[in-house]
C-alpha cells in the first residue's frame, strides 16, 4: 500500500477534504514528492498524528532521502502525516504543532472483522411463514456505519443474488422471501471495515414451506384413506413407483435436503396413498420445521390407515406436547399401552407428560412403573430412575417453560 504526500518546492500541500486512503496493512509505504528545483535534499523528517492534529509524533527521518519511506503503524486508527524536507536553502517549514493540518490522511485497519452467521430460522411472528430471521455477529473496532451486505444463491454453483446492502451492524435482518423461492438456500454475509478488509461467512439451509402448508396436493380428496378407496387407486405399478419415490425421499432426508425429501414423499403418496411410512416421515419433517397442525394431520391420516401404528401414535404425542396439548398427548400414549402394557419407554413418556402438567405424584407413579414393567430394558430403567431422583428439579424446569 502506498500513501502519497505531494507538494511544490520542498513544501507539502494539505490534503483535499475527505481524501483518506484506506490501508489494511500494518506496514506500508508513504510516498513523498518534491519539486526537482529543491534537489538535492539534505534531510526528510516525517511526523504522524493519531488525534487529528492535536498532537504530533516524530516518526523519524528518511536516511536515503528518496521516496518512499516505510511506515510501521503502532496501532489502528486515522493517521495524519506531515513531512519537513531540507536542502541547502533551509527547511521547507516548521515542524507540525498542535492544530497543524496533515498533508495526507490514511485510515489504518489491518485486523479483519470477526464474523459469524447464525443458522436462519422462520420468524415465528410471520403469519405467512415467508419471513426468515437472519442473525449474525460481526466484531471489529473500526466498522463503518453500514458495513453489512446480505446475499443468497439457490445452488452451490449458482450466482449470488442481493438481499440487502449497506446495513447497520445490528445483528439482525428479517428477510421477506419471494413466494417463488424454495428449496436449499445458501445465505452469505459480507462485512467490510474501514481499512477495506472484507470478510464473508455463509451457511446453507432448507427454506421452509409456508406455515399454511396443506396436504391436499399430497393426499386423496377429503383425506379419504379407507382401504377400499385407496387400494382401488394404487395398482401394483403405482405402489412400485411409490416405493422408489420413498427411497429417494429417504436419501434426500439423510443428506439434509428436507424440502426435496418432502416433495418426494408427497409424490409417493400420490402414487400410493396407503404408504403409511411415507405419511409418518412427512409428518416428522413437518414437525421438525415447526408446522405442527400439518404434522398432526399427517400423523392422524396414518392412524386412519392403521389405528395401532406405533410411529403414528408416538409422533402424534410429540406434536401434541409441542403444542402443550398434554391431555391429547396422554391419550395417544395410552393407546400404545393398550397394545403393550409393558412398554417401559411409553410409561416414562407418560411420566414426562405428567411433569409438564405439574402433577408430580402421578409422574412418580409412571416413572416407577417404567423401572419395573420391562426388566431387561436397562437403558429406560436408568433414565426413569434418574428422573425419580430429580423430580423437584424436573418440576421446576417444566414450570418455567
Amino acid at each position: 500500500m502506498v500513501v502519497w504526500a505531494a507538494g511544490t518546492s520542498a513544501c507539502f500541500a494539505a490534503p483535499v477534504a475527505n481524501d483518506i486512503v484506506r490501508v489494511n496493512s500494518k506496514v506500508f509505504d508513504v510516498e513523498y514528492r518534491v519539486n526537482e528545483r529543491a534537489l538535492p535534499l539534505a534531510s526528510v523528517r516525517f511526523w504522524y498524528t493519531l488525534d487529528k492534529g492535536d498532537t504530533w509524533q516524530l516518526y523519524g527521518q528518511d536516511d536515503d532521502r528518496q521516496s518512499p519511506i516505510q511506515f510501521n503503524a503502532p496501532e489502528e486508527g486515522l493517521y495524519g502525516f506531515y513531512f519537513v524536507a531540507g536542502n541547502s536553502a533551509g527547511l521547507s517549514g516548521a515542524p507540525p504543532q498542535a492544530g497543524t493540518d496533515a498533508q495526507r490522511w490514511a485510515y489504518v485497519d489491518y485486523k479483519p472483522p470477526i464474523v459469524q452467521l447464525h443458522k436462519p430460522k422462520v420468524d415465528p411472528r410471520s403469519a405467512t411463514g415467508n419471513t426468515i430471521a437472519v442473525r449474525w455477529s460481526a466484531i471489529d473496532a473500526h466498522l463503518p456505519t453500514r458495513p453489512i451486505s446480505l446475499s443468497f444463491r439457490t445452488a452451490p454453483e449458482g450466482s449470488w443474488n442481493p438481499i440487502a446492502g449497506n446495513l447497520a451492524n445490528t445483528g439482525r435482518y428479517d428477510w421477506k422471501v419471494k413466494d417463488a423461492l424454495d428449496g436449499k438456500i445458501v445465505l452469505r454475509i459480507s462485512v467490510i471495515d474501514q481499512g477495506g478488509n472484507r470478510v464473508e461467512a455463509a451457511t446453507s439451509f432448507d427454506l421452509p414451506s409456508r406455515l399454511q402448508l396443506e396436504l391436499d396436493d399430497a393426499l386423496p380428496p377429503n383425506g379419504d384413506l379407507s382401504n377400499s378407496a385407496s387400494d382401488a387407486r394404487a395398482d401394483a405399478g403405482s405402489k412400485d413407483r411409490a416405493r422408489m419415490l420413498y427411497q429417494a425421499a429417504t436419501q434426500h432426508r439423510d443428506r439434509g435436503e428436507n424440502e426435496l425429501a418432502m416433495a418426494r414423499l408427497r409424490d409417493a403418496l400420490k402414487a400410493d396413498p396407503t404408504l403409511s411410512i411415507a405419511l409418518v416421515d412427512l409428518a416428522s419433517l413437518l414437525h421438525n420445521q415447526g408446522h405442527f397442525p400439518a404434522a398432526l394431520e399427517a400423523y392422524q391420516l396414518s392412524l386412519r390407515q392403521n389405528p395401532k401404528l406405533r410411529s403414528g401414535l408416538e409422533g402424534s404425542a410429540r406434536v401434541a406436547i409441542a403444542q402443550r396439548q398434554y391431555g391429547l398427548a396422554s391419550d395417544f400414549l395410552r393407546r400404545i399401552l393398550d397394545e403393550d402394557p409393558k412398554d417401559a419407554a411409553t410409561w416414562m413418556n407418560l411420566g414426562d407428560v405428567s411433569i409438564y402438567q405439574g402433577d408430580e405424584l402421578t409422574a412418580r407413579d409412571y416413572y416407577q412403573k417404567a423401572t419395573s414393567v420391562e426388566p431387561n430394558n436397562s437403558e429406560v430403567i436408568a433414565r426413569a430412575r434418574l428422573r425419580l431422583a430429580n423430580l423437584p428439579a424436573l418440576r421446576g424446569r417444566a414450570a418455567r417453560k
